[in-house]
């Protein structure tokens, strides 16, 4: 049986996008996340697996995060 389950957010910070990028990619691995995808504007990143899920291993549970940054956009006057 595989469950899927969606989680959505956007965050605006100030501060540059290649601070954000490194400052996620670092916490994320940390995290037990192995990168799988690594760009300027997208990380990728798995953890876990089918054999975590079978065993209902809390921390093994497959579990995929996806981060894309963007500048901000330009004001409007």
């Amino acid at each position: 049986m595989a469950v899927t389950c969606g989680l959505d957010f956007e965050r605006t910070i100030s501060a540059s996008s290649l601070d954000t990028r490194r400052v996620i990619d670092e916490a994320v691995r940390e995290l037990g996340f192995e990168i799988t995808a690594d760009q300027l504007t997208r990380i990728e990143a798995k953890r876990g697996g089918m054999l975590g899920y079978s065993l209902l291993m809390k921390k093994q549970m497959p579990v995929l995060a996806c981060s894309t940054y963007r500048p901000p956009a330009p004001a409007v006057c």
